[in-house]
């Protein structure tokens, strides 16, 4: 069951979010004709398809990045039907460490994200269409627009609201070395503003910033890397059960060491903050360490056993701290199988007790024949409740993409799983728990390469969210057309 606060913050159908909601008239149909200019650019034109794509193991940068674990909060789950519009993916800007395997392809979370293009030609998450591979340049521009369809944009089990949401997003990067592959020294400046325009909720319109500066260091065997981003979201999630707007902000660094041919040391320091505009909800901040001692089997094949932990620390609560103990493995099992995984045991201590959970990430890629692959994933973790304040939910997910290259231009993709929430207590108070949710999903897109620098997508999208009550209970269908463009 909700709290009574959020039940009160929802009882308008229309409620907004503080400084979420900005009214431009006519933007609707400056962003059709916007959409509309970008494709008819486009028809006709003769140009190669995209590269066959990067390894699917990488993430939507095609760069390596860290397999998800229970770092608590560090990514809050959101509607993952929630994720078609965004072409900066979530992730990147992450700090940098090329020692470390590659993310698993965990459930997109947001609206904002299912409306994006994911760069690469790898699978993507939920809602990722990939466009052209992009060249080596010390400034990248590109533009995207989309448009989707949503026949529940408040994620109600009743009185459902829909609506036609349209975005536009320019998208900026400076870089200077070696950025792309994050083997030697580079710096990088990332900027992504999205402007989302409800047709008929125009309070609900907004303007959001994904903004990053990151860099890497690296001198013989000694690798130094760090990051700073800031994020500001509007968007629905399946915690939050509602659109609300909050900042992000995340800043780490990391390191490496190698001596010998085999062994190395890799360490990292990550904090995070969640701030809602709006009460009721439970703003966090996070502090994660861990350490893991690597040793190469082969040229394939790498091993690491490691120690992580942390704090976390939710307003009105008590503070949480937890350990890790985590191993990982990496290996590429012929040129078309590669496993990337990472797991372990938390212990987490909290006002209301002591809690022992299974953590893992885990990333499965197969290319089984020319034009077609595969990708697996699933990933465990702990993360604290924004929407049920002294609550943790463990978040358990599986799932699948295939993708298939028709021709030099058309690929077909079906993406599809499904997320466990189970809650739990964590204050010192008992809140009203929601139990378990589970949520299952299935998306099916098309995606067409107009020039070697356009790409346009048609998607659709399907979810369901089942709960132990009966405001928890919702399905959401979305249908969308993506349109990216790299200068």
């Amino acid at each position: 069951m909700k709290t009574a606060a959020k039940k009160e913050m929802k009882g308008l159908p229309g409620a907004r979010s503080a400084g979420a909601g900005v009214a431009w008239p006519k933007c609707q149909a400056v962003a059709g004709l916007l959409s509309a200019a970008l494709c008819l650019a486009a028809v006709g034109a003769e140009a190669p398809a995209p590269a066959e794509g990067a390894a699917i193991a990488l993430d939507d940068e095609d760069q390596p990045v860290t397999l998800p674990l229970a770092k608590a909060a560090e990514t809050p789950s959101e509607d993952p039907l929630e994720s078609a519009l965004k072409t900066l993916p979530e992730g990147s800007g992450e700090e940098a460490s090329v020692s470390q395997p590659p993310a698993s392809y965990g459930t997109p979370t947001r609206l904002e994200d299912t409306m994006r293009m994911a760069d690469g030609d790898a699978p993507a998450r939920l809602g990722a269409v990939q466009p052209p591979v992009e060249r080596a340049k010390k400034i990248r521009l590109s533009l995207e627009s989309g448009v989707v369809y949503d026949d529940n944009i408040f994620l109600k089990s009743k009185d459902k609201q829909s609506d036609v949401i349209y975005r536009v997003s320019p998208q900026f990067r400076f870089a200077l070395g070696d950025a792309d592959a994050r083997q030697a020294s580079y710096v990088k400046l990332d900027y992504r503003p999205d402007i989302f325009i409800f047709q008929k909720n125009d309070g609900e319109n907004s303007l959001d910033h994904d903004a990053a500066v990151s860099g890497q260091w690296t001198q013989a065997r000694l690798t130094l890397g760090g990051q700073v981003r800031y994020q500001r979201m509007s968007g629905s999630s399946i915690d939050l059960s509602d659109r609300v707007q909050r900042d992000r902000y995340t800043a780490g660094v990391n390191g490496s060491y190698g001596w010998g041919s085999r062994t190395s040391v890799e360490t990292s320091f990550k904090w995070s903050s969640e701030r809602y505009a709006e009460s009721g909800y439970a703003d966090f901040d996070e502090w994660h360490h861990d350490t893991f001692f690597v040793y190469a089997l082969s040229a394939k094949t790498r091993v690491a056993a490691g120690y992580g932990w942390g704090r976390l620390e939710v307003d009105g609560q008590g503070a949480q701290k937890f350990q890790q103990a985590l191993a990982r493995v990496e290996t590429e099992l012929s040129g078309k199988l590669s496993v990337q995984a990472r797991g372990g045991a938390e212990f987490r201590t909290t006002d209301s007790g002591d809690s022992t959970t299974p953590v893992f990430g885990a990333a499965v890629n197969y290319k089984a024949a020319e034009g077609t692959t595969l990708a697996l994933h699933g990933e465990r973790s702990v993360e604290a409740s924004g929407a049920q304040a002294g609550q943790n939910y463990s978040r358990t997910s599986v799932g699948a993409e295939i993708r298939q290259r028709m021709t030099e231009r058309f690929v077909l993709s079906l993406d599809g799983g499904v997320d466990n929430y189970a809650y739990a207590q964590a204050g010192a108070e008992n809140a009203a728990g929601r139990g378990t949710e589970k949520s299952y999903y299935i998306r099916p897109g098309v995606s067409y390469a107009l020039k070697e620098n356009m790409r346009a997508e048609a998607w659709y999208g399907y979810r369901r969210t089942d709960g132990s009550g009966a405001d928890d209970e919702y399905s959401v269908n979305q249908a969308g057309f993506n349109f990216r463009v790299d200068f």
